[in-house]
Formats: C-alpha cells, structure tokens, sequence
C-alpha cells in the first residue's frame, strides 16, 4: 500500500520533531527562581526543548561565554583574558549563584558600558553581546525581571501552588488492622517439585476451555491470580507457623484430600471414619489460619475471611473434581459440607459490614459535602480541577518543569479524569486500555484531511482468549460509530474484558469532551498526552507543526513529548496483509515503561485526593460517589438503568449502594424538601413546583412515604383548621 495514501497520525507526524526531545531528561527541583543561576539553567531548558540539540548546545555555550565576558564583570566577576576552562566556568557559575534577579536591571546598564570597552575582536564583541541581549531579553519576558509584572501570557503558563496541609497519607488507617503486614506467602523458589507440578495443573484446570472434569466455566486470568496468592499464603502460614517442612508442602495442607480408589476399598464404617477424620482436619486449617489472621495479622474483615474460604473451596473443586459429575455434587461430600457451615458463620457478618460505613472506613474517602451540593461534584471541583490545571508546563514560580514531569502530570489527570467525568468501571479496565499509535490503513472518508484519528487494530492483530474471544481493551479515536457521524471526532472506550462481560457484553462509551472556563476540553489533554505538548509563546521562532487546529500558525516549543517521554515497550504485531501496526498500553509507568499494578494505580488518585481535599479516595469509591449522586439528584429508574450499566453492574446492585453514604446525606434530601416546601410562608406555598419533592421522596422506602403522607396530611387539616403555624 503506498504510503501517500495512508493517513499518519499525528504522533508519528510530530515524530522528527519530538525526536531531539525523546532523550532529554532533566530533572530539576521546583523551588522559586531567585537567582541569575536559577534564570540561566531554565534558559538552557527552554532551548534544548525547543531547538535541534546541536543548535542548542552552540547557542547555550556562546551565551555562557557572553555571559562571563561582559555581563559577570559589571556585577563584580573577574576573567582573566584567554580561553575559558572548566575551573573558570566553575566559578562562574558559583558567581551567578549568589547574584540576586533584583541585579537584572544594574547588570544591563554595566554590560552596555563594558560592551565598547571590551578586548574581544569585533566579531567576537558582536558575537557574544547579541547572546547577551537575548538572554536578558528573553528573562524579561518570560517574567523574571525584578519589579515587572507577570504577563497574561506567563500566567497562562503557570500552575497554581500546590495544596497540602492534609498530614501524611501513611497516617490515615483504612482499616481496623495496625502495624506493618507481616510478609508470610509462600515464595515460588520454596516450592517443591510436586507443588509447582499441581500449581501448574490447577492454573490449566481453572482456566482452559472444555477442561475435562471440570463441571463450572472457566475463570479469568484476574481470578486465578486471586487464587494462586491465596493459596500461596496459605501455605506460607503453614510452613512458617505449623512448622511443615518445604518438602513434604502439598495441596493436602490447602484442602485435605481423599483417595478415591483407596476410600472404595474400605468398608462403609471406615468410610465414614476417613470422612470425619478429613473433616476434622479440614476444621483445623480453618480455625487454625482465621485464628492466625485475626491474632498476628489484625485482619478482622470478614470479606477478608469470606475470600480465604473461597480460595480454599477451588483448591478443594480441583482435588475432587474425579468425584463429581455436576457441581451440586461437591455439596454432598462431607468435607465441602463443613466449608459451608465456615461460610454460613461468616455470611450474616459480611452482609452487616456491606450496609455499614464501617466498610474499609469509608469515613476518611468520603468527601466532605456542603449543603445543595453532592459528593462527586467536591470531587469534580476539589481534585480534578487543581489537577487539571497542575498540568501547565511551569510551576507556581514560573519554573519551567521538565519534559517527562509535564507529561507524568497529564498522566496523572487523565487516569483520574477518567473516574471522574464518565461513569467507571473497575479500575483494571483503564489499566488495561490499550492504543493503536501508528495507523497503516488508507484514510476513511469521515477522517477529515488534518483529523488526528487512532483507529482499532484488526481483529487478527488483537489478543484473544482460549474461546477465540478478544480480550483486549481500546481506547480509539473515531469519527463515525454505529452509523452515526461525528465531524468533530469522538474518543471511544470499548471494553472487550471485564468482570461483568458474560452478564453486561461488551461495553463502548463515548468519552464527553468537557469543555473548562479557559476554553481547554478533554480531548486537549487525551491528544497532548499521546502526541506532546505544544506551548504557545511569542517570543519563540518556532512555527508549530501538527493536527491541533487550535494552534496553527501560532509561534511557541515543544514543551514535552508526552507518552513517549516514558519510553514505553510497546509492541508491533502483522496484520494478514504483512502491515505492521504498533500497539502499546495507554497508561504506562515513568520508570518502567510497562503498565501499572494496581496497588500504584490506586496510589496515584488516592494520594492526590488525600492533598487536595484530605480524602484518600480509592478508585472503587469512585464508583461509590457516581451510584449516590444517582440517589441525590433522583434519576428516573431509566436513568438509574443506563448509568448501571456503564458502571458494569445491575440496577439493583446500584441501589444497595446508595447505603454507602453517611446517614446525614441520606436524609439531606427530604429534609430540605420538607423545609422549602412545607415549613415556609403560605404566600410563597404556590410559588415553587412540586416536582423536585416527588424527586426526593421517589427512593424513600414504603414506611418512609407512609410517615410522610402521614405529616403531610396533618400539616393541611391544621391549615383548613385555621391555625396559623405548621406542626
């Protein structure tokens, strides 16, 4: 296929021009520029961010030499004449260290007198005075001169100070336990053959399609991984606090085991002698190990236990799965019997914790609410905003941040953004998303001529499972979806693999292009993540090159290279046609270039929402703060549908999450419906439409709206009464 007639995207457009970039990793720590120092080392970044790296390097040297030979005299520095070594720009720089910017203006007036006067050839006068200049020029607009105020053009591109003042995150306890956790599993190298051979036959038992012996469906990939470290830890408390030699490790000490052929061999009384006995041991690892997480780990949820059980019970389905035919068949057989009676104690305790907002201490991630507000518009307004605008190149102080942290920032809001202006779903779907970044197909008609578009690789390019399902999540770009045009192009989530799949299928949400105060919109931030940033500035000689329409014709640099500052591993995969296309995971981490776990995935929202609004806000109460603002604004059961839908689970399942908001939230809504409509002057009674009481009331329960006709119907027959105040 030629290549004229494919449509480059514009990360690869912008390729040659990132690429002086790609390698530049300057780190320099954000403090208040006070020094001719400070001005000169964010001088030399701006130069290498935005000029080829040859022309930037010639350019910093001659104003370096300019700078010693005709501005740091005037200021007190002595040269001696010659060339300059290593020792003398040492000291140079030491100089410009203890000069304040209040000795701007002085040092401008002695260069100009020193200028004429100076022992320099006149090429070489000519040479290093115009580097001079502009460097004092460029400190002067970009807003460091003394005395003069910052143009809106800076201000544009400086964040807002950074807020704290909410402690240390590793001070806030989101659960009963205190202490460090105590490191127990069972490490791969201590396995012994025989246990690696059974992990290994378990992992395809769970896992493989069409398993024979195997009576349920197979398991994901994301529950296996539950599985094996439970069984791992499980078996470390048995080798380290039973005292159960490495070798002799088995399945037996996860789930005592049975031997069909030889219990067929026993008489029907020693049948049941072996059951009891197995029994018996099965009561031990259980009573045994809760004991252990209770006493020495502090683990006193009961989901914490209830997931123990549930590991227990499929090392238990794989060690008998010759015994069954159906899977009703494990619950006849003795040992699996004692399970669930270990289940029926801990079930009543777990369904009381999930009505409670003792449950992981929603207490310190819930948003403190003022009133006529919800708590996910704090969390808009509180946390996405500041970070939003934390994602402009310089600091408060007018510091120019470096390439790679400027688009860690962008990373940051994204991943966050993404929670907070669409509905989520679990946190390992935006994991997991992944993004075509090259484009080898002939352009579609609905891709305008300059449109960014990121297409969906091939299906036989795309990750499937053991049932030829694909299993990969996208994010694409579009401008057409389902039949429908979009001119403007739309970015799109389609998640092939989720928890949910089976129930709720395959899930494509058009992401809202939310548009801020400044003009910015969400789409800005996806596309400059991806492609770079692109920072206007007037007082740059570089025309801007790319897809953005919003900044053609405009002068400005390349502040940042976005994703690939980070160097992703990114992978490229053949098509059938022979065309390769390069697929990389969306969000990757900065160090690794690989993609997050989820601990360091939940870390990142968490901690920016603990220093922003002193909440450690986790993804999945993300999804907690969407299903009660449905409660709080009274969406209709149609409304209520759709957005449970989004979020991966059903309606019902929707409501019973409504419980997780504090007992003031839950009655904010009717008492202010009673006050503004029953508690206030007749004159004003038929001012106000009632549509917003029958709002309120609409998720009182049945008891609820008894008490409150009862009221109602009291507060009339006193006014037809006469009486002239309200009960």
């Amino acid at each position: 296929m030629p290549s004229s007639t494919r449509l480059a995207m514009a990360y690869e457009l912008n390729a040659k021009t990132l690429q002086s970039r790609i390698s530049l990793r300057i780190y320099i720590v954000e403090q208040k520029v006070q020094t001719l120092k400070d001005i000169h080392e964010q001088f030399c970044l701006a130069k290498r961010t935005s000029l080829p790296r040859k022309r930037a390097l010639q350019l910093i040297s001659e104003t370096e030499s300019g700078l010693i030979r005709l501005l740091l005299p005037g200021l007190g520095f002595s040269v001696s004449q010659g060339k300059l070594t290593k020792v003398v720009k040492l000291e140079a720089t030491t100089f410009m260290a203890t000069c304040s910017i209040n000795r701007l203006p002085r040092a401008r007036i002695e260069f100009e007198k020193c200028l004429p006067q100076s022992s320099l050839s006149p090429h070489s006068r000519t040479t290093y005075g115009n580097r001079v200049r502009q460097w004092l020029a460029w400190a002067e607009q970009a807003g460091y001169w003394p005395g003069a105020p910052i143009s809106p053009e800076m201000a544009s591109q400086c964040a807002p100070p950074s807020l704290h003042g909410h402690g240390s995150i590793n001070k806030i306890n989101l659960t009963s336990r205190r202490g460090i956790y105590k490191a127990y599993a069972l490490r791969p190298e201590e396995m012994n053959p025989e246990l690696s051979a059974w992990y290994e036959k378990a992992q395809r038992f769970l896992t493989r399609p069409n398993q024979p012996g195997r009576t349920f469906p197979a398991i994901a990939p994301y529950t296996i991984k539950m599985y094996t470290r439970g069984w791992c830890q499980i078996l470390g408390w048995q080798h380290r606090y039973n005292n159960v030699p490495l070798a002799k490790l088995g399945p037996q000490h996860l789930f005592p085991v049975v031997d069909q052929e030889e219990w067929e061999e026993l008489s029907p009384r020693q049948q049941d002698r072996l059951w009891r006995k197995k029994q018996r041991e099965l009561e031990e690892i259980i009573c045994g190990y809760r004991d252990f997480l209770l006493r020495e780990m502090r683990a006193f949820s009961p989901h914490t236990w209830h997931a123990k059980l549930v590991h227990m019970q499929a090392a238990g389905r794989i060690l008998y799965s010759d015994w069954v035919t159906l899977t009703e068949d494990y619950n006849q057989l003795p040992v699996f019997k004692t399970l669930r009676a270990a289940y029926g104690e801990i079930q009543e305790a777990v369904n009381e914790r999930q009505q409670s907002m003792e449950t992981a201490c929603l207490k310190e991630k819930w948003p403190e609410v003022p009133p006529g507000r919800t708590a996910l518009e704090v969390f808009q307004q509180g946390v996405l905003e500041p970070m939003r605008q934390d994602c402009r190149p310089r600091t408060h102080s007018r510091k120019l941040r470096s390439p790679r942290r400027i688009a860690h920032r962008y990373q940051q809001y994204l991943r966050v953004a993404m929670m907070g202006w669409i509905p989520p779903l679990r946190q390992q779907v935006d994991r997991s998303l992944k993004i075509a970044l090259s484009c080898p197909i002939t352009r579609p008609a609905s891709v305008p001529v300059e449109g960014c578009y990121y297409p969906i690789p091939p299906d036989e390019v795309r990750e499937r499972g053991m049932t030829g399902k694909l299993t990969d999540n996208f994010l694409h770009h579009t401008y057409e979806l389902n039949g429908q045009p979009y001119p403007e192009g739309i970015w799109v989530r389609e998640v092939q693999e989720q928890k949910t799949r089976k129930s709720m299928g395959i899930h494509r949400t058009i992401i809202p292009n939310r548009r801020f105060a400044d003009r910015a919109c969400l789409y800005d931030y996806v596309e400059q993540y991806l492609e770079g940033v692109w920072w206007p500035q007037s007082w740059s000689s570089k025309l801007y090159q790319g897809t953005n329409p919003r900044y053609q014709n405009t002068m400005g640099n390349w502040v940042s290279a976005g994703r690939s500052e980070f160097n992703p591993e990114d992978t490229v995969v053949t098509d059938v046609d022979g065309v390769p296309w390069r697929v990389g995971f969306l969000f990757v981490s900065p160090k690794t270039g690989l993609p997050y776990s989820e601990y360091s995935y939940l870390y990142t929202i968490q901690t920016n929402a603990h220093r922003l609004i002193g909440k450690a806000i986790t993804p999945h109460t993300m999804r907690y703060l969407w299903a009660t603002w449905a409660y709080q604004e009274g969406l209709s059961d149609t409304e209520v549908r759709s957005l449970a839908f989004m979020m991966g689970h059903k309606a019902d399942t929707l409501r019973r999450m409504y419980v997780k908001v504090t007992p003031t939230e839950q009655q904010r809504p009717i008492e202010d419906a009673i006050m503004s409509r029953l508690c206030r002057s007749e004159d004003a009674a038929d001012a106000i439409p009632f549509n917003k009481l029958i709002k309120a009331v609409h998720h009182l329960s049945q008891e609820g709206k008894q008490q409150l006709m009862q009221h109602i119907e009291k507060v009339l027959d006193k006014r037809d009464a006469g009486e002239s105040q309200f009960a």
